[in-house]
C-alpha cells in the first residue's frame, strides 16, 4: 500500500504507511514507558520532557528497517 502526498509540485511516497501506523518497537527504559503509556497520568511532567522522550522514540522508530 502506498500513500502519496503532494506538496509544491513534489511527490513523496511513503511505502507501507498502514503497516508503519500499527507497528511499534520495544520501549527502552522506564522514562519511555512512563511517558508513552497510561502511566503518564501518574507523573507530573515539566514542559517539554515528554516531547523529548517521544522525539527520541520516534527517531529510533524511523531508523528501523521496514521489514523488521
Amino acid at each position: 500500500m502506498e500513500l502519496l502526498l503532494r506538496c509544491a509540485n513534489e511527490t513523496f511516497v511513503l511505502e507501507h504507511a498502514a503497516a508503519m501506523a500499527t507497528k511499534r518497537i520495544p520501549l527502552r527504559g522506564g522514562d519511555e514507558y512512563d511517558a508513552l503509556t497510561k502511566a503518564k497520568r501518574v507523573h507530573i511532567w515539566r514542559a517539554g520532557d515528554r516531547a523529548k522522550i517521544k522525539r527520541r522514540y520516534w527517531k529510533r522508530f524511523r531508523r528501523q528497517p521496514l521489514g523488521d
